[in-house]
């Protein structure tokens, strides 16, 4: 549900026109640029990722604007709702069930008649169904993936009987009746009070989300000589430690390995192994989380002398990669 630009980072002229169009209506708009840094050492993704994000929002209903990575797309959410990445085609699927949700690439000019046209109706839907985002994710599962649609998403030479075809299909049929799946676009409580700690603590936050990558979210504090990364890759929360003068960025485990000994720091818990992926990430993270706030002025006395505590940094690294 993507659209090139017209100029770098210009808002496409259909795009403008619907804003101007919901300001009419009342809607109040906020339009800001996001960016992050990803940390050295990851050469496919190092350097500073840009995005802009326009917000259009009246009472619970917010519609959006994000340009990622020189595309643009449309996202309509509610603002309690778990996850923003719901797109007019879908809406329109759940809200006319006759619809047939293609997941093709829907034109920009396309999306902005299907939010004119069925603004009342979502509103409506936000204010007063609480399940409304169930019934999305049921119109999303109802309709089966097209070799056409994961052409769209990189897979360029599936056809009808690729096995990744079929087992998307099969996941999708199972989803139907099943549970939402919980959405990963919020952080574990314990997590999002860390960051409102940081931020106390003079931290200075910068932020990245894209649409087009899963849903990928990069969250960084940044006070002095130390960064706090949180990573979302793929619904999976990380938290790693790097700073200015580091090479790359490292995992708890392998900090406490250099910081063992120092004063008021406990060895972070064993998360076990039970239970889905994502929820072992979740323990991960929230138990990170728990030991940086008790660990951070020694990780700042540490940082004082950069080369010392990366000569220890990189030798538990390479070590726990031998015991692996």
């Amino acid at each position: 549900m993507t659209e090139a630009p017209t100029s770098p980072n210009g808002l496409p002229g259909e795009l403008r026109a619907l804003r101007d169009w919901l300001t009419l209506q009342g809607y109040a708009v906020d339009d800001r640029t996001q960016s992050a840094r990803y940390p050295p050492g990851s050469p496919d993704r190092a350097g500073r990722l840009t995005n802009r994000i326009v917000s259009c929002t009246r009472g619970a209903c917010t519609i959006r604007f994000v340009l990622d990575r020189g595309q643009w797309s449309v996202e309509i959410f509610g603002t309690a709702f778990d996850s923003p990445a719901y797109g007019p085609e879908l809406w329109r699927a759940m809200l006319d069930p006759g619809e047939v949700y293609t997941r093709r690439e829907m034109p920009l000019r396309e999306q902005a008649v299907v939010v004119r046209a069925l603004l009342p109706r979502i509103e409506a839907a936000i204010a007063s169904e609480p399940d409304v985002e169930t019934h999305l994710y049921r119109a999303s599962q109802a309709w089966p993936y097209t070799p056409e649609a994961l052409r769209q998403w990189g897979f360029r030479h599936v056809t009808a009987h690729s096995p990744v075809l079929e087992q998307l299909n099969a996941s999708r049929e199972r989803a139907k009746e099943g549970p939402r799946p919980a959405s990963s676009y919020r952080p574990p409580i314990e997590v999002l009070q860390l960051w409102n700690w940081l931020d106390e603590q003079g931290f200075q936050r910068e932020e990245y989300y894209s649409p087009l990558s899963f849903g990928n979210q990069i969250v960084n504090f940044t006070r002095a000589s130390i960064i706090v990364h949180f990573e979302c890759d793929r619904s999976l929360w990380s938290l790693r430690i790097w700073g200015e003068q580091l090479r790359d960025a490292y995992a708890v485990d392998i900090w406490w390995a250099c910081l063992e000994g120092s004063a008021g720091i406990s060895q972070p818990e064993d998360v076990g192994v039970i239970g889905s992926m994502r929820e072992r990430a979740d323990r991960m993270v929230v138990r990170d989380a728990r030991w940086l706030k008790q660990a951070l002025p020694a990780i700042e006395m540490a940082m004082r002398n950069p080369q010392t505590i990366e000569e220890c940094l990189r030798r538990q690294q390479r070590d726990s990669m031998l015991r692996r």
